[in-house]
């Protein structure tokens, strides 16, 4: 799916002290750590200023699992659901993305609707639930990025004040993937006290799919950190077997399977910083 985002930019005030401050930097991305009472919901708050890079305008998203609620400069947020598949966002030169990024399985417990309904799909917030004028006007009037971020939780944190039983099981469920690549499905579904068939239903309600694909999506994602965070280029085998791969072969078809790259080609234009929430490892806030 090829997203694009053409309106205008328009620029806050905070937007714009934040690009005073970053001094029109070639390119920008950083993930931050949520407050400490939403780590179980949110893998990270982040920030991103678009630059022309190896595509054009054109950047590769690489599934991860989570949802994201954005804000583009100065306009009404969007929710972008769970990718089963890489997809191509083509976006705007000097455009700047305030975003808040819900874990996988959190969906649901967020947004009230079925986590299938916004699978591979970017939405206005407005289209999925209510999204008062005085909330769209603190966030476009925010002075800092920083203060966008804090509106967010704030959202993210009432809406989810009653957690259902069955989706703090299934955000659990997803940290393990997300943390052991080598656990099978049916030990996890042993630990959960779930049949095969109960945690399908489950992952597909609050994931959006099932464990086998979020755990495919998961070990592509491990091998991405692995390889950003090594001092030296590691061979592609013990990257795989790393990531939890039974062989190099096995990562190169996932990868091909999930990216249409090699693990090799990828590698050679990732941003280490994209994927940073899953070693839960966060710089200061820039905002």
């Amino acid at each position: 799916m090829l997203f694009k985002s053409r309106q205008p930019l328009q620029r806050s005030r905070g937007v714009e002290l934040f690009l005073r401050q970053q001094q029109t930097r070639p390119g920008y991305y950083r993930e931050l750590a949520p407050s400490p009472d939403l780590t179980d919901l949110v893998a990270c708050n982040w920030i991103s200023v678009i630059r022309r890079g190896r595509f054009g305008e054109r950047s590769p998203i690489i599934p991860d699992g989570c949802s994201d609620i954005l804000l583009y400069d100065a306009n009404t947020p969007v929710i972008v659901g769970p990718d089963t598949r890489m997809r191509w966002a083509e976006l705007p030169d000097g455009l700047v993305i305030t975003g808040l990024r819900l874990r996988p399985g959190a969906l649901r417990a967020v947004f009230g609707c079925p986590a299938a309904q916004l699978l591979d799909r970017q939405v206005p917030m407005s289209d999925v639930v209510s999204v008062p004028d005085r909330f769209l006007d603190a966030l476009n009037f925010s002075d800092t990025l920083q203060r966008r971020h804090a509106l967010l939780e704030d959202w993210v944190r009432r809406s989810a004040r009653d957690l259902r039983a069955n989706d703090s099981r299934v955000l659990g469920a997803s940290r393990m993937l997300a943390t052991d690549p080598q656990l099978s499905i049916g030990t996890l579904a042993r630990r959960l006290g779930w049949n095969a068939r109960a945690i399908h239903r489950q992952f597909d309600a609050a994931c959006g799919y099932g464990p086998k694909h979020l755990q495919r999506i998961m070990r592509v994602q491990t091998a991405l950190r692995v390889s950003a965070g090594a001092r030296r280029r590691l061979p592609m085998s013990d990257v795989a077997l790393s990531a939890g791969f039974a062989d190099q072969a096995h990562m190169t078809r996932e990868f091909r399977d999930l990216t249409g790259f090699t693990p090799t080609a990828y590698f050679e234009f990732h941003d280490a910083g994209v994927g940073a929430w899953l070693s839960e490892i966060f710089k200061t806030n820039d905002g």
